[in-house]
């Protein structure tokens, strides 16, 4: 559990990004009194653990959050973060593009015509 912002950053900085957002929500629950940059700082951290994770949608709207509660913190890094994470979700294949086709286009083969016959 986090009891200031610096040891939230520390899970970071250690590369724990489980330990990084457990310790985010505990600062944000129990330090309601907590400064916006530091309450800010913590969300920040935490969507950045997310998107270390792979999730990137729960990331996003952590930084969307963070952009309509604290719209002066940190803007220009949570534009690019948001930016990166639409390039990483557009680039990611569909279940429905991994599938095969029911008929490859290599296979086509057109139907014998009795025209002229």
């Amino acid at each position: 559990p986090a009891n200031s912002i610096s040891q939230v950053n520390e899970y970071f900085r250690n590369g724990d990004y489980g330990g990084t957002i457990r310790a985010a929500d505990t600062f944000l629950e129990t330090n309601k009194s907590a400064s916006e940059s530091e309450r800010a700082s913590a969300m920040f951290v935490k969507a950045q653990s997310l998107e270390k994770q792979g999730k990137y949608t729960e990331a996003d709207r952590i930084y969307e959050a963070i952009q309509k509660n604290y719209p002066t913190f940190s803007s220009g890094e949570i534009d690019r973060a948001r930016k990166e994470i639409q390039r990483k979700n557009v680039r990611k294949p569909s279940k429905r593009a991994k599938q095969k086709s029911d008929a490859p286009a290599d296979d086509y083969a057109p139907a014998e015509s009795s025209y002229g016959k």
